[in-house]
């Protein structure tokens, strides 16, 4: 039932547009809320019930809900074809613990922009 939620909560999100690969290379600026920090995400997962905690499942559903905006927003080919929200959510995990001062958009950002480039071209 949680995956649903995810599901559904990735939906009502994806509206979000941003063309990230010109946010990337203009440093432009856009707002997220409920933006947190990736020590927030780190210390959501601590405690009795871990990564199945309501702020944990919070915090990874909006998680998922960015990407899927940010992926809808962009030019470049489908970015998200090659990852399931379990393998962002342990690719966040690693971020988060080298950057736990980071927004947790910045790990969205930097994940959609590593999928990208592993699907563009090498030259």
């Amino acid at each position: 039932m949680p995956r649903l939620f995810e599901i559904v909560l990735a939906i009502a999100f994806a509206g979000s547009s941003c063309n990230l690969m010109h946010a990337a290379e203009k440093r432009r600026a856009f707002t997220t809320i409920g933006d947190r920090t990736c020590r927030y995400w780190t210390e959501s997962k601590l405690g009795e019930s871990g990564s199945n905690s309501i702020l944990a499942t919070a915090n990874r559903t909006w998680f998922v809900g960015f990407i899927s905006g940010l992926n809808a927003g962009l030019t470049a080919p489908d970015a998200l074809d090659a990852i399931d929200a379990e393998s962002a959510e342990e690719w966040v995990d690693q971020y988060c613990l080298r950057h736990a001062d980071q927004p947790l958009s910045d790990a969205g950002e930097t994940l959609i922009v590593e999928l990208i480039k592993m699907k563009l071209p090498r030259k």
